[in-house]
């Protein structure tokens, strides 16, 4: 084979094969690769349920090649039909393969296949029916019983069951309905004479049946008022209260009704009668016959006597008895006694009628009376007054201070009243004239301290007397010094200031060296001492200096400009706390 084309490059040979039946060729460079071709296929198969519930279950199935599984497949509730697809038809040797289908057990059938077809037949199974028998009371002999089994409402099934037999069983039942669906057994009861049944799953109860009658009574009434008072009957069973009935006043019959026949083991209940008591009344009692014969007795009025307030010393008192409002007797109770009794009293009038006592008191001066029901209660009558009163200013400002007067009772406060400016009457109202014990009371005024006065109390005035303020004042002595000054001294005034505020000034003439302000006060209004200084009008030709209250004034050398140098003190303070007083009054 020839290396190189005519043009010099290289030929390039490649190999290849014409087509063979069967066979799929590859070629890898020149060496070529038949491989057989085995084919595919598919596998369709079919479901089938024999009965069974309309709702399927799930299912699996299972493909298997030459034995071994190599696919599988859920089909829902409903799916009939499967495939399985592109499935090769042979072996790698060339085999054919032999494809099968399987099933996973599904509970409740049997599963049989016939080639690629898969039936589902639905297992019916098998069960009983358990059941008890209970009575309830009733004699010791039961009767005989039938109890009937019914599936789905319709009877399958019944047994009788003798006296004494307490259990059942229904055996070799089906589960299943054919259809797939669960068979739901009952079991009832044919009819039991004198008892109650009731069912309870398969529980039967057979409860007995006591039966009903009634009681009917009448009511006689032999003498006594003509409205019968009310009575309540007790009606009996074998000895024991069961029920009770109010029959009102007039009403001759009655009737228990709805009462059991029997005791519940089956024994007859004895029916009686009984009457709670009627006041006034004998009860006799035949059959159902109450008879009620009106019973005149006697009685007694039991009654207290009590006594609140007053003196250790009680008055001798008289208790009234009343029948019907009017006097029967009287009885007199003296100091000390609290406790009266009228005995042998008729408790009825001549008609049936009941007699109404009550007892009264004959008026007792000083006393409150009080009678509830028998207890008749006396309470001291401590009587009421007032104090009037008259308030008397002596002297003083025009403007009077509010007082305040106080009410002593035996020498203790009891009641306070505020007296503003210009009032001068007061009263004290609704006052005890006695204490509980009927001493009387003493009462008598007394005033808070008002200050500036002095307080008198006659009878019901009070009388308020001005006390004129002590007032401490000093004397203040001024000094007067000239220094190089000869000759006729000039006329200079002195000023006194309290607190800076000039209260006072005095000219002193030609040769006087001192002066005294008299009885000026030492306190203000507020108690506080008061400063004082004093100061000196300015003096022409002459410089001043203050020291203390010594006005020193000296005469200048240089012509005067008639202005006062500023380096000169001007004022003299006299401190009082100092003790810079030369005299000290009480005034």
């Amino acid at each position: 084979m020839p290396l190189y084309n005519p043009n010099g490059t290289p030929i390039a040979y490649t190999v290849e094969e014409l087509p063979v039946e069967g066979y799929e060729t590859s070629i890898d460079g020149t060496t070529i690769i038949n491989r057989f071709l085995v084919g595919n296929t598919e596998i369709k198969g079919k479901k089938v349920w024999v009965n069974g519930p309309q709702e399927k279950p799930e299912i699996t199935i299972i493909l298997k090649a030459d034995g071994t599984e190599v696919a599988r497949q859920v089909l829902p509730s409903g799916t009939t039909e499967f495939t399985f697809t592109n499935l090769p038809v042979y072996n790698p040797n060339g085999t054919p393969i032999a494809y099968t289908v399987e099933e996973l057990p599904v509970e409740g059938y049997e599963t049989s296949i016939d080639g690629t077809t898969i039936i589902n037949r639905f297992l019916v199974g098998k069960t009983e029916i358990k059941g008890k028998k209970v009575w309830v009371n009733g004699p010791q002999e039961k009767p005989e019983i039938t109890v009937v089994l019914k599936a789905d409402g319709v009877e399958v099934d019944r047994k009788t069951l003798a006296s004494g037999t307490t259990e059942f069983t229904f055996t070799n039942l089906p589960v299943y309905n054919p259809n797939g669906t669960p068979i739901a057994y009952t079991v009832e009861e044919l009819p039991v004479e004198g008892y109650e049944t009731k069912i309870e799953g398969t529980i039967i109860t057979n409860t007995f049946l006591a039966g009903t009658t009634s009681v009917e009574g009448t009511k006689v009434w032999v003498g006594g008022p003509s409205v019968k008072p009310e009575i309540t009957i007790l009606l009996m069973a074998d000895g024991a209260e069961v029920q009770r009935k109010a029959v009102p006043s007039g009403t001759l019959k009655f009737t228990f009704e709805d009462l059991p026949k029997y005791h519940l083991d089956g024994t007859l209940i004895v029916y009686t009668l009984q009457e709670l008591e009627v006041p006034h009344y004998k009860t006799t009692i035949k059959n159902f016959e109450i008879t009620n014969t009106f019973l005149v007795g006697t009685t007694k009025i039991v009654g207290e006597k009590t006594w609140v307030g007053g003196p250790a010393e009680k008055p001798e008192i008289t208790i009234l008895l009343r029948a019907d409002g009017r006097e029967v007797k009287r009885m007199t109770l003296v100091n000390g006694i609290t406790a009266f009794t009228f005995e042998n009293l008729p408790m009825y009038h001549l008609d049936g009628t009941e007699i109404q006592y009550t007892v009264d008191e004959l008026p007792i001066p000083g006393y409150a009376t009080t009678v509830d029901d028998t207890h008749i209660t006396n309470t001291f009558l401590i009587g009421e007054t007032q104090i009037k009163g008259t308030k008397m200013w002596v002297g003083g400002p025009i403007e009077k201070p509010e007082i305040t007067i106080l009410l002593l009772a035996d020498g203790k406060e009891v009641q306070r009243t505020t007296l503003p400016n210009g009032t001068t009457t007061f009263t004290f109202d609704k006052l005890p004239i006695y204490h509980m014990d009927g001493t009387m009371i003493v009462y008598s005024l007394k005033e808070l301290p008002v200050e500036g006065y002095d307080a008198k109390i006659e009878k019901t005035t009070v009388i308020n007397t001005y006390k004129e303020p002590v007032i401490e004042t000093m004397d203040i002595k001024v000094d007067k010094v000239w220094v190089k000054s000869e000759g006729k001294k000039p006329d200079i005034t002195i000023n006194l200031l309290a607190n800076g505020i000039k209260v006072a000034s005095m000219t002193l003439k030609d040769g006087t060296t001192s002066y005294t302000f008299r009885n000026f006060p030492i306190y203000d209004a507020t108690g506080t001492i008061i400063r004082y200084a004093v100061t000196e009008d300015p003096v022409k030709g002459y410089k001043t200096a203050i020291k203390g209250l010594t006005i020193v004034n000296t005469k200048e050398d240089l012509p005067w400009t008639g202005t006062v140098p500023s380096s000169l003190p001007l004022l003299g303070m006299l401190m009082i706390v100092g003790g810079f007083v030369l005299t000290r009054k009480k005034k």
